[in-house]
């Protein structure tokens, strides 16, 4: 028989199994028969055409063009160079792809998916991966199935199987055997992998993994963390196309204007135009940008921020605003309850986080007190195991921290039976149970405090003294949950929403959640760096206001709750977006609402969310921010980046990384170009005097190959400056080169080709020697790049700071560059193929001599341009 259509008693007996789950024998056994709980991999890109995509680039396609030209020339030699280069550069790109790639995987690695299973009377957290056929299993909102499971408890389970079969309303579960032949649609007492739990909880016990489960034996269906380009990449792939047109053009244009000039012949013509060509083209600028990309998002999961999405890294320097949950991401989630107050007695605590050590001092004798405590421990999902040798905690810390206050107050768990639940939901925010007394059944409540007043029957002046409360401690800084309690008949054994009214108040207990240091040190620096943090929480408004006063956030007295938002009109809301930094009693809805106004004024919006409802405003976000420890798996699902540690000043840190990222890409795009214009404008010139090229195709290849792979390599490890946080966010919609900067690649190539032309004529005049005049030429624009690589180091200040040593791989880089130079030069291979000569000590000395005097050039350009003529 299918799973569906046994007993759950059957059920259990077919699997081999119990309620308590199995030994951890049991399931190394099962895992050694069934395999791991893993669906096998997409079929990869074969290596092969992984190699052929590095030659699809415009920039690649103009010099394979080339390479046919010298061949219908007969020009064997530059033919071979030419092709040579394509399949070096395209061999580096490959290989620097192969370690992005890798990079990414081993990324992919760290969003792990985790279940919660009984094992061995325990309830404990597995990866899912480690699942077996006969695991007992526990699922609640938001959490997403990881196999196969036929149900044995639910409690309002309502699952979302749209990627399974097709059903956009999410279906609600039961444990009731199903006679007959059904499709998985119809399975109502079964969830499958690759679903996830919208509301409710359920228990299960698991039937198939990995292959065997209904997800694993369709294809094509499967979805993970998409290798998808960047709008950085995008937009230097356009850029590559318009570039290899202009080259082209004005490469066409040269040499129509030199044989009208010189009457220069079709042949001399054509090699001209071909030095033209080889020499403008940047075609390291792809693979220099892969690698930065990688190497950027490798040091992000490093630092805690896991990037799921490419695009998120360069979002994040156009970052405005940061709404961030408070609870764990702002404060510390290391919840204590020091006073519970109840009509007719107080109690207050001592003690800190989870340690059931501690004071208790009042009436702890006091009825109402008693009840209210009783109340907290058995509305309650937390479970905490107490033992000599270490203590062991799994739940809700909110729930914890009750539960912790129970011992604390000499309750233990009783062994009541739970007939009916209404989880906690941010929609109603109260959690209720339905238990078995002698005489009667129970209805036990905890919640919003707010809430539980609404639902309880009190007159509306005892409502108001307990609201006074409420508010007293909430601007304390304390959390409030409040408790209320309800008798009903024996024979009631369901409960609903319409069944929590006329409750009896009990009491409400005040809990404090200290605000992390470290947070308010990375609020301060987001709003340095012009970022707005926005502090979104269900916590009541008051006590919302005064941990944001502790926290630093911008006029935290600005603040509004979910009942002010309700009846605001939408088009009120981008004004209460913009003005408001405190959100406090929200619900996902809010959220959502509140990234849209604030999208609508252009501004670029980071959102933190650990619930299934908040995938949505995640979703919408420019950046949706997933928590590693206490979100849900959907939220990770729909997240651009996952934080391992919950925590807000990773979210800062990822921020500062994220524009260093695009600083490094920026450098390297601006190192490279002003060579290739040098190179360029160094043919040009000697094109329109008439002269000698100064520089050979050949040559010009070289000197792209070994800088781009050294060089420009390098700038990809460079750490990332002071003053990023002190900048305002970038502008998404300016060109990735501002107007300065393009001044800069000019103003570069043209004195970098300058000083070339001027040496290379020097040594022509003097020595008479093509090839020593052109080997000189070749050391001194590798000089010159040599020393622009420092200035590069800062594109808008001087380089002479403590940070001038801070990245050794450019001083690894170019010590390589020089061993390949003085090969270049010396060795007889080297000699042959480049037409080049040796050199003696005075000629490197002319050649270092003009990359200083281009050091000094730039640095003196940057003080002019931007100190003197504040225009950079």
């Amino acid at each position: 028989m299918a799973p569906y259509q046994l007993s759950v008693q059957d059920a259990l007996e077919h699997f081999t199994t119990r309620i308590e789950g199995l030994s951890q024998e049991e399931v190394m056994h099962r895992q050694s028969k069934y395999g791991m709980n893993e669906l096998p991999e997409k079929q990869k890109i074969p290596e092969w055409k992984k190699f052929l995509l590095q030659f699809h680039n415009p920039l690649i396609y103009v010099l394979l063009v080339s390479s046919v030209l010298t061949a219908l020339l007969q020009d064997w030699l530059d033919t071979w160079i030419i092709l040579g280069v394509v399949v070096i550069n395209a061999i580096v790109g490959y290989a620097q792809e192969g370690r992005a790639e890798k990079a990414l995987d081993a990324i992919k690695k760290m969003v792990k998916y985790e279940t919660t299973v009984v094992r061995g009377g325990l309830v404990i957290q597995v990866d899912s991966k480690e699942l077996v056929p006969g695991d007992i299993v526990l699922i609640k909102a938001g959490q997403r199935a990881t196999a196969d499971i036929r149900l044995i408890e639910t409690h309002s389970l309502k699952m979302e199987e749209a990627i399974l079969t097709g059903e956009s309303v999410p279906v609600e579960k039961h444990i009731h055997p199903i006679e007959g032949e059904h499709l998985p649609a119809e399975q109502k007492n079964m969830i499958f992998s690759g679903t996830y739990a919208t509301y409710g909880r359920g228990k299960g016990v698991v039937v198939a993994t990995g292959q065997n489960t209904q997800l694993g034996k369709i294809s094509g269906l499967l979805t993970d963390i998409a290798r998808s380009s960047t709008p950085l990449i995008q937009k230097m792939d356009d850029f590559s196309r318009k570039l290899s047109f202009a080259i082209l053009g004005v490469s066409v244009l040269f040499g129509l204007i030199t044989w009208y000039l010189h009457h220069s012949d079709i042949q001399e013509i054509l090699v001209n135009t071909i030095g033209i060509i080889v020499a403008a083209i940047p075609e390291g600028i792809p693979a220099i940008i892969t690698i930065t990309l990688a190497l950027g998002v490798q040091n992000m999961a490093q630092n805690r921020a896991i990037v799921r999405k490419l695009p998120a890294v360069e979002t994040l320097g156009s970052v405005t605003d940061i709404c961030s949950d408070k609870t764990g991401t702002l404060t510390k989630n290391e919840m204590t309850v020091m006073e519970l107050i109840s009509p007719d007695a107080n109690l207050t605590f001592t003690g800190s986080g989870y340690e059931v050590t501690g004071k208790v001092s009042g009436n702890l004798n006091n009825e109402t007190i008693q009840r209210s405590i009783r109340i907290f421990n058995l509305c309650n999902d937390a479970q905490v195991y107490l033992s000599s040798d270490e203590s062991k905690l799994s739940g809700d810390p909110t729930e914890l921290a009750l539960k912790i206050m129970a011992i604390k107050s000499g309750h233990s768990d009783e062994n009541v039976q739970r007939l009916a639940v209404i989880p906690f939901d941010s929609a109603h925010k109260y959690m209720a149970i339905l238990i078995k007394e002698q005489d009667s059944n129970l209805i036990l409540v905890k919640g919003a405090p707010e809430k539980i007043l609404d639902r309880c029957s009190l007159t509306s002046q005892d409502k108001k003294a307990l609201t006074e409360k409420f508010n007293q401690k909430a601007a304390q800084g304390y959390r409030i949950i409040a408790s209320a309690w309800k008798s009903v008949g024996s024979t009631v054994e369901t409960l609903n929403d319409n069944d929590i009214h006329e409750l009896h108040f009990a009491g409400f207990a005040c809990i404090i959640d200290p605000p992390r240091p470290e947070a308010a040190d990375a609020i301060a620096r987001c709003h340095e760096a012009g970022i707005i943090v926005k502090m979104i929480t269900g916590d009541h408004i008051e006590t919302a206001g005064a941990v944001a006063q502790k926290l630093g956030i911008k006029n935290p007295e600005n603040k509004v709750d979910g009942n002010y938002l309700e009846s605001l009109p939408d088009e009120q809301w981008p004004q209460v977006a913009l003005s408001c930094n405190v959100f406090a009693r929200t619900t996902p809805h809010h959220k959502l609402k509140l990234v849209n106004a604030l999208q609508a004024q252009n501004r670029i919006v980071a959102m933190t969310g650990d619930g299934v409802n908040d995938a949505p405003a995640l979703k919408k976000a420019n950046i949706g921010v997933a928590m590693g420890i206490k979100g849900t798996q959907v939220t990770k699902d729909v997240s651009d980046i996952v934080l391992t540690d919950d925590n807000f000043a990773t979210i800062a840190h990822a921020v500062r990384l994220g524009r260093g990222i695009f600083d490094n890409i920026r450098k390297a795009i601006i190192f490279i170009l002003p060579t290739n214009a040098a190179e360029a404008l160094s043919i040009l010139a000697a094109l329109l005097a008439g002269g000698t090229l100064p520089i050979t195709a050949p040559q010009i290849l070289w000197i792209n190959m070994v800088t781009a792979v050294t060089l420009a390599l390098a700038l990809a490890f460079e750490p990332t400056a002071d003053n990023v946080m002190k900048r305002p966010p970038r502008n998404p919609s300016k060109p990735i080169l501002d107007s300065y900067l393009a001044w800069r690649i000019l103003f570069v190539g043209a004195v970098l080709s300058v000083i070339v032309f001027a040496l290379f004529d020097y040594a022509l005049s003097t020595y008479q020697s093509i090839e020593l005049a052109r080997t000189i030429a070749v050391n001194a624009l590798v000089a010159g790049e040599v020393f622009y690589l420092l200035n590069c180091k800062h594109i808008r200040h001087n380089v002479f700071d403590k940070s001038f040593f801070n990245n050794v791989h450019i001083f690894r880089a170019i010590g390589t560059l020089v061993i390949l130079q003085l090969a270049f030069t010396y060795l007889p291979f080297f000699q042959g193929i480049f037409k080049t000569v040796p050199l003696a000590i005075y000629h490197f000395g002319l050649a270092l001599l003009g990359g200083v005097l281009l050091f000094f050039t730039v640095e003196l350009e940057k003080f002019v341009m931007i100190k003197v003529l504040r225009l950079g």
